[in-house]
């Protein structure tokens, strides 16, 4: 073999190695990234119990006195859930996961609209988490209703 030939041998190796090197590096960067999108979608479903939980409890102190349209930090103590105002840091150092009420209307057919007379027994839940991932802030949130079932 020629000095030509191993030269050439050693490049088609180098690009080889490279471009496996790349791969790896994308599946490695992609993997975290689906890691960080499924715990935020994991964090976001339990602010959703969390207001579950608080509804329980009572209605009253829990949920229909939040403000609407003002976004709440659910934290929990290790026995139960609160609803605060006052940033209670990054989860897992990463997330910021917070809460948000909205109220609700029913139309004449007694169906949810976006106006009519306001149902105070039902609230609008908005749970979102944001994460800062490279060059742009990510979020994702989920939205349900809750209702004053337990009349409480």
């Amino acid at each position: 073999m020629g000095v030509v030939e191993i030269i050439v041998v050693v490049g088609i190796v180098a690009t080889s190695f490279f471009a496996v090197s790349q791969v790896a590096s994308n599946f490695v960067n992609r993997s975290a990234k689906d890691s960080n999108f499924n715990k935020a979608v994991q964090l976001s479903k339990e602010g959703v119990e969390a207001v579950r939980t608080l509804r329980d409890a009572t209605w009253a102190g829990n949920i229909a006195s939040k403000s609407v349209d003002t976004w709440y930090y659910p934290t929990n103590n290790g026995t139960s859930w609160s609803l605060t105002l006052t940033n209670p840091g990054l989860v897992e150092g990463i997330f910021s996961q917070t809460v948000k009420f909205d109220r609700v209307y029913r139309d004449a057919q007694d169906d949810i609209a976006a106006s009519g007379a306001e149902d105070i027994n039902i609230r609008k839940v908005t749970s979102k988490v944001d994460w800062f991932n490279g060059a742009a802030t990510q979020s994702v949130s989920l939205e349900t209703y809750v209702s004053n079932y337990l009349n409480n």
